[in-house]
């Protein structure tokens, strides 16, 4: 069952082999961990919530700016959560430059999920 591979991290090695490194998780699905929460799907549920949360108590704002503001907001968020980690803070210039540009791409995403941009290219949108 290779497909597995794709909802499983972590996982114990086979028998005879060496086990993980000390610090590694543990082996999991990844739709069943907190991990989920910080995920696009996760992320972008919640932008929602706080996007109709905040027009339902600013009935003259737009959607679409909170939408936005929010993506943003929650990207910064997910950035800073990921590289204040000990295990996941990103060492040397390189390997900031590298997290930086992926976290930039990542809150791009998130604001284009946001704003239904990818509804729009598939032909759903109006």
């Amino acid at each position: 069952m290779a497909w597995r591979k794709l909802f499983v991290y972590g996982r114990k090695p086979a028998r005879g082999l060496a086990k993980a490194a000390p610090g590694a998780p543990p082996a999991g699905g990844a739709f069943i961990t907190p991990h989920i929460l910080t995920s696009y799907a996760g992320a972008s549920v919640l932008i929602g919530i706080a996007t109709k949360f905040f027009v339902a108590i600013v009935p003259s704002a737009d959607g679409r700016i909170v939408a936005s503001v929010a993506a943003l907001l929650m990207g910064m968020i997910l950035f800073v959560i990921n590289v204040t980690d000990p295990q996941a803070k990103p060492s040397g210039r390189r390997a900031w430059f590298i997290a930086s540009v992926v976290g930039a791409v990542n809150i791009l995403y998130l604001v284009a999920l946001a704003l239904g941009f990818f509804e729009l290219v598939a032909g759903a949108g109006g």
